[in-house]
């Protein structure tokens, strides 16, 4: 199975970042990175979850996939709330 090394891999990241971000980030191009990979697993790991929709592979990390959904979402909803000029985001974001 190539996808348990890359949800490995995947946790690795979140955790490098999840870390970091409990002492609130100095630079506004932290925290858009941060959430630029926040993003990316999201993204990622929905992939995963259609492939195993769809039978490309087997469910066996169906239940590591949704965890992993579940965590980034949570930890996404935290690190949007500080207003931080820049990034990809459309101006509708900013009013929420």
């Amino acid at each position: 199975m190539m996808r348990l090394p890359k949800l490995f891999a995947t946790a690795a990241v979140m955790a490098a970042f999840v870390l970091p971000m409990s002492t609130q980030a100095v630079d506004d191009k932290d925290v858009i990175d941060y959430r630029k990979a926040l993003m990316t697993t999201l993204d990622e790991q929905t992939a995963a979850l259609g492939m195993v929709v769809s039978t490309q592979v087997p469910n066996d990390n169906l239940v590591a996939h949704l965890d992993a959904i579940a965590l980034t979402a949570k930890v996404s909803l935290k690190s949007f709330e500080a207003k931080v000029a820049g990034g990809e985001s459309k101006p509708l974001v900013d009013r929420i």
